[in-house]
């Protein structure tokens, strides 16, 4: 829902449609909702939405035995994988984990680019690529580890820093 949009109006647009209209509701009726809330992309959005909804069994199955949000990670990104979930790249992948209790990945956003590029860990680079995704999760990583938090909550503090706010 947040990818090229706001998150501010992605949370309260999930909260109207709520868990059982994610669930439940058809492509096209989710689409003209997403429509009328003034989502960017309704259609697509709706159709991501929809696709991920098929996998989720199997998703759910994984995570039971799969204790590596990294592996996890990888699964739900990869052309080669039953799990992949169209729309996922490493951010949004990670963000999904992060949501269901993994704390072993990083959401590598804006913000934490931002943090990590003016605190000297992280060059200016123009596109995040998965190498420079992976390289700056192993930056935050080791100072976690020198702070004694998780990477999640590492990068929730950051980010609390860099924007004064935590949505969800």
């Amino acid at each position: 829902m947040t990818a090229n949009f706001s998150v501010e109006r992605a949370v309260f647009i999930q909260g109207r449609i709520g868990i059982e209209g994610f669930r439940k509701l058809d492509l096209n009726r989710l689409g003209r909702e997403l429509r009328r809330m003034g989502h960017r992309f309704p259609e697509q959005r709706a159709e991501r939405i929809a696709l991920a909804r098929e996998k989720i069994k199997q998703i759910a199955s994984r995570v039971a035995v799969i204790p590596s949000g990294k592996e996890l990670r990888d699964m739900l990104i990869s052309d080669r994988s039953e799990l992949r979930v169209k729309g996922f790249g490493m951010k949004e992948a990670s963000h999904f984990l992060r949501n269901i209790g993994f704390e072993d990945v990083a959401i590598i956003d804006r913000h934490l680019y931002r943090f990590l590029r003016e605190s000297g860990v992280a060059e200016d680079m123009k596109t995040l690529t998965r190498r420079r995704y992976l390289l700056l999760e192993e930056a935050l990583e080791k100072l976690a580890g020198r702070v004694g938090v998780s990477i999640a909550e590492l990068d929730l503090l950051i980010f609390y820093g860099m924007t004064g706010t935590i949505l969800k």
